[in-house]
């Protein structure tokens, strides 16, 4: 389905650029309930399986430990086929993403940072469902459940503005010193 957007407890989130405030560091360049695996971040193998199978070995499969062993079925699981399903998925539960950090109003919508839905709503439609469509509630497939205001950088579809070049959506950020 169409990725979704749900609003994150804005104290999870980075607000700051710094490894003590972001969640990232040099080596992992995804948010602290994220792992980075082959480019893109995913929640992390460890949590997704309660610690049974904490290694992640594909997009869609975690091991007990890392080692030769993972070749053999009983030592890995796998699920979800397509991003955004099974172990398929970003600490919040939709497509794993690029590394890089949202402000912390803003959300993460097929790659890009967009400003709450919350905010921009006052909570009436907190579930963003489009570039410029924010959702009341599941299924956002169903036109009664949304509402759609704007283009590009007006409306529903527009940064944070934390700093002004987070006026329009923008990809997420990662400092320099921690791309990988």
């Amino acid at each position: 389905g169409m990725p979704m957007g749900v609003d994150s407890d804005p104290d999870e989130i980075a607000h700051a650029p710094s490894e003590a405030t972001s969640g990232l560091s040099v080596a992992d360049p995804c948010r602290v309930d994220e792992e980075f695996y082959l480019g893109l971040c995913y929640k992390q193998c460890a949590t997704l399986t309660n610690g049974t199978f904490p290694i992640r070995v594909a997009a869609n499969g975690c091991c007990k430990e890392l080692s030769m062993r993972c070749v053999l079925g009983s030592e890995v699981d796998f699920s979800g086929l397509f991003p955004g399903s099974g172990y398929n998925v970003n600490g919040e539960g939709g497509p794993p993403h690029n590394p890089g950090l949202c402000d912390g109003n803003e959300e993460l919508h097929a790659g890009m940072c967009y400003k709450k839905c919350s905010l921009l709503t006052n909570s009436e439609y907190p579930l963003r469902s489009g570039a410029d469509t924010c959702c009341k509630k599941t299924p956002c497939w169903n036109l009664l459940h949304t509402k759609t205001l704007g283009g590009q950088c007006q409306g529903f579809g527009v940064g944070g503005g934390m700093v002004s070049t987070h006026e329009c959506p923008h990809a997420p950020t990662v400092d320099d010193a921690q791309k990988p």
